[in-house]
């Protein structure tokens, strides 16, 4: 069931397309990322303008999901609460329905 598709390694498409998604704030990065925001303040163009390919690899993985994931990404609905009315097992000291 395992669906594999060749990435788009897009570069310049995939950092502005990431950047767009940063600065929109549609792509977070928590606080606790460490290796990943070490890695994302290294990363930086060279005098010709090109990106340094230097300790990159997470960057990478980020340029591949937003270039060529996104579209199967799938956001499940969080299950429906409990109503009110339903009976609980237990009586009204359970803590578990």
């Amino acid at each position: 069931g395992l669906k594999i598709s060749l990435a788009d390694n897009a570069v310049d498409t995939g950092i502005s397309q990431t950047w767009t998604l940063m600065v929109s704030g549609r792509l977070k990065v928590m606080p606790n990322c460490s290796n990943f925001l070490s890695e994302f303040r290294k990363y930086h163009r060279d005098e010709k303008g090109n990106i340094v390919k230097k300790a990159d690899h997470l960057m990478d993985c980020l340029r591949y999901i937003v270039n060529s994931g996104r579209d199967r990404m799938i956001i499940h609905p969080l299950p429906k609460c409990i109503p009110q009315s339903a009976p609980v097992r237990g009586g009204d000291r359970a803590w578990m329905v």
